[in-house]
């Protein structure tokens, strides 16, 4: 989730070093600390990050935004006006819920490049972008199927055990780290 988090003098002059080079054009890089966006972005890789019109954003970009004094990076579900400015709506890739809305003025910059060891998956590049889309289009799927399974589970059959929602809201829940891992390794990328 956060990438660095800023609360000494000494972050808080490195947050304006990184924020001058990203506003002169560089593409800086961050190391990832936390999971929430396995297994495309795991712990300890270093994503590289470019400044970007909050407008040029679509759905299933991979941005790094601020909240809390911590940057964090996570995947772009939706993105509305209210009232007369851009709000997002994000979620790490591994994670169920989405994120509290953010505005554009907390995004910093759209992940373009993921490093790790000595690999580099671009993904404005053809292969990046079919992992990207792959996953993003998967990990709607999942969470549209759990939210339903969920429904059914609460609603429909009440505090009868029915055997097959239970199955498949098992099933799904454990697919969900699978098929994203199954396509990487197809590829050979990780």
């Amino acid at each position: 989730m956060g990438n660095l988090v800023i609360e000494s003098g000494i972050a808080k002059a490195i947050d304006e070093l990184f924020m001058e080079m990203l506003s002169k054009g560089g593409k800086p890089r961050l190391n990832v600390i936390s999971g929430s966006m396995q297994p495309l972005i795991r712990i300890g890789d270093n994503v590289v990050i470019k400044q970007i019109r909050t407008k040029d954003l679509i759905i299933s970009d991979i941005i790094v935004y601020q909240a809390n004094q911590q940057y964090i990076t996570h995947r772009v579900f939706s993105k509305r006006k209210s009232n007369g400015q851009l709000v997002f709506y994000t979620k790490g890739d591994m994670l169920i819920n989405f994120d509290p809305p953010i505005t554009e003025k907390q995004i910093i910059g759209k992940v373009i490049a993921i490093e790790k060891l000595n690999r580099i998956l671009k993904l404005d590049s053809f292969c990046g972008k079919i992992i990207n889309y792959f996953i993003f289009f998967y990990l709607f799927l999942f969470w549209s199927v759990y939210k339903l399974a969920r429904f059914f589970k609460r609603k429909l059959i009440g505090k009868q055990k029915n055997k097959l929602v239970s199955f498949c809201y098992r099933f799904f829940w454990k697919m969900l780290p699978l098929l994203p891992q199954s396509l990487l390794k197809m590829i050979n990328f990780f």
